[in-house]
């Protein structure tokens, strides 16, 4: 599996990107969404991956291609849009490049599957979700 080397530029976009109301708030994840302004089709899916990103509670980094040249080199980008899905240790859960209906699909179910495991603790030997515990197997 691919993970991107965390470099000082990487870094500095996660925490740049906060605004002032984002200081405190915990994030399930972060979402780096690889655009440009001469990108059509990265502007035809930006709203729609900013709002799954806002609905899963990830935090939504969108990265400029010509701009942020150390950041695209990290996560080897080659066309756009580039979605990257990290869980809140840097792990890549997600990534796709293009603007296809099938990577949207499988973003949402990454996500998904990150809001699942993110609701799911563990307290006294049980798991927990939102509905139900269940002791361990013994």
């Amino acid at each position: 599996m691919l993970r991107p080397r965390a470099t000082l530029a990487v870094l500095l976009l996660a925490f740049c990107s906060f605004s002032p109301s984002e200081a405190t708030h915990s994030y399930n994840g972060r979402l780096f969404f690889f655009t440009a302004r001469w990108c059509e089709p990265c502007h035809k899916i930006e709203p729609l991956v900013a709002n799954l990103a806002k609905r899963y509670n990830v935090q939504w980094i969108p990265v400029d291609f010509d701009s942020s040249p150390q950041a695209v080199q990290d996560f080897k980008v080659e066309s756009l849009p580039t979605i990257v899905l990290l869980d809140s240790k840097g792990q890549l859960l997600f990534r796709a490049e293009g603007a296809s209906k099938q990577a949207l699909d499988a973003l949402t179910t990454a996500l998904k599957t990150l809001d699942r495991q993110k609701r799911s603790t563990t307290k006294g030997g049980e798991t927990c979700d939102l509905w139900a515990c269940s002791s361990p197997a013994v």
